[in-house]
């Protein structure tokens, strides 16, 4: 459900709701948040294009640790 609504505020002509919308998804790291951000990146917001991508990056590069630790 809540990514639902995150998905609809997306669509909202309301550039700052789409902003905190990606921002509140800075602590969930799921499948569906990956989702949702990947839909961010083709805002047609920079700033929202820009949050997408920093939290896409950011949960790559602790995926990416995460494996080089287990390989150890």
């Amino acid at each position: 459900n809540r990514a639902r609504s995150i998905i609809q505020v997306l669509s909202s002509p309301d550039t700052l709701a789409r902003r905190d919308a990606v921002l509140s998804l800075r602590s969930e790291v799921t499948a569906a948040a990956v989702l949702i951000l990947q839909r961010a990146v083709s805002d047609s917001d920079e700033q929202v294009r820009n949050y997408a991508q920093s939290e896409l990056a950011k949960w790559t590069e602790s995926a990416e640790n995460e494996i080089a630790s287990l390989q150890r």
